[in-house]
């Protein structure tokens, strides 16, 4: 297999990840923000709703605003890492 079949192969599964993640989201109507597939682990940004209480999340990072200070939660689904912002 060459180098080009690798990572196309790479990133098909990335998208199929996302898109298992993204139909698993919907159920728990939640908006999906942004994502990034340049990573080992496809990341998707999503809005802080309800439904992220569902998922089976943790505090990983604080961030300092000039309103405040800000959490950023993550979850593993699919493969992926869902991020999601939380207010301290």
């Amino acid at each position: 297999m060459g180098i080009h079949q690798t990572i196309n192969a790479t990133y098909g599964a990335r998208l199929l990840n996302v898109a298992e993640a993204i139909a698993l989201l919907n159920e728990l109507d939640i908006t999906v923000l942004d994502m990034d597939l340049n990573r080992a682990k496809p990341v998707i940004n999503v809005h802080p709703c309800r439904g992220v209480n569902r998922l089976v999340g943790v505090v990983y990072r604080h961030i300092g605003t000039p309103t405040g200070r800000l959490s950023i939660a993550q979850a593993n689904l699919c493969n992926c890492r869902i991020e999601w912002e939380v207010k301290a």
